[in-house]
């Protein structure tokens, strides 16, 4: 039984236009981030906890695959929190009102080394499902988006997210691209104690 199984296998593989020989290779990426630890308001991943950014990866792409109907669309939670002195554990945030808030709309990919462009479109959503309400005036300054919700005196954490959404690659070239240049900024502000 065995032979007749890998008999098939070397079948199949002939039958799709497997060659013997024929390799493939990608490149490994291995990245760490070192943060110092909060003390006070702030906003964290959601899964990471990492502190200093909030990073929305769209990965691979291929090119002239992507239209209106069939974007790449990636999405990033992260999570309000209060930390203690120390950054070693978290304490209520309390009755409270808090402004969140996004600076852009959009945001401009540049391809690394190069100046072809993509945009990415962005939307900021409660944790609800939400999405945030377009405006000139919130907690980023800027002219994204923004909601306000009301926490309760138990509560240690408000979840939100963030996503981004790219329509097209049509004249982007191969490589990587950033936004490094040019970052929005999500905002978070304590509009009152309750």
């Amino acid at each position: 039984m065995k032979k007749i199984i890998l008999g098939i296998l070397a079948l199949s593989a002939v039958s799709f236009g497997a060659t013997e020989g024929e390799t493939a290779s990608v490149p490994v990426t291995v990245k760490a981030v070192i943060t110092e630890a909060p003390s006070g308001l702030a906003i964290v991943d959601e899964v990471t906890g990492q502190v200093d950014q909030v990073v929305i990866d769209h990965g691979t792409i291929k090119k002239g695959t992507l239209s209106q109907d069939s974007p790449s669309i990636q999405t990033k939670g992260f999570r309000v929190v209060r930390v203690k002195s120390g950054g070693t554990k978290l304490e209520a945030l309390g009755a409270t009102q808090l402004s969140v808030g996004l600076s852009a709309k959009t945001t401009t990919l540049t391809k690394i080394g190069g100046s072809d462009t993509l945009t990415s479109n962005l939307e900021l959503y409660h944790k609800t499902g939400t999405l945030a309400t377009p405006s000139t005036t919130n907690p980023a300054t800027g002219e994204g988006s923004h909601y306000t919700v009301t926490t309760q005196t138990t509560d240690t954490e408000h979840r939100g997210e963030i996503r981004s959404i790219i329509t097209t690659t049509e004249s982007a070239t191969e490589g990587r691209y950033d936004n490094m240049t040019s970052r929005p900024t999500l905002a978070v502000k304590i509009d009152a104690i309750n």
